[in-house]
């Protein structure tokens, strides 16, 4: 997990080979007016998926684990916290991974809290 600004993207790009490209994404992102909707930027490796959406109270929320993609949020507009935890600490599945959706699902249990 990393949690930065934008202006400090760059100490990150070394950590995968298409972080250059998804933070490149990022900053252009940062910079236009909103629009929704999914935007290929290497094909579906490096993708935007622009989402406008009322967040919801911590209560009936979920963790949510990928193995195929890493998620490059970026908060446009708003707050929004989320939580935080190490997969092998998960202790209550309630969907087993999905290989075709890239996600496992799990109950809230303590983690760290990020406040977008």
């Amino acid at each position: 997990m990393i949690q930065t600004t934008i202006g400090q993207l760059d100490q990150y790009v070394a950590a995968h080979p298409r972080f250059e490209t998804a933070f490149a994404a990022v900053r252009r992102l940062a910079e236009a007016d909103f629009q929704a909707g999914v935007t290929e930027i290497d094909g579906r490796d490096v993708y935007v998926n622009a989402i406008a959406y009322e967040t919801r109270p911590r209560e009936g929320s979920q963790f949510e684990a990928h193995r195929a993609y890493i998620d490059v949020m970026y908060l446009k507009s708003g707050r929004e916290a989320i939580e935080w935890c190490p997969t092998e600490r998960l202790t209550e599945i309630t969907a087993p991974y999905d290989a075709a959706g890239d996600a496992l699902l799990a109950a809230l249990q303590p983690g760290t809290r990020l406040y977008m």
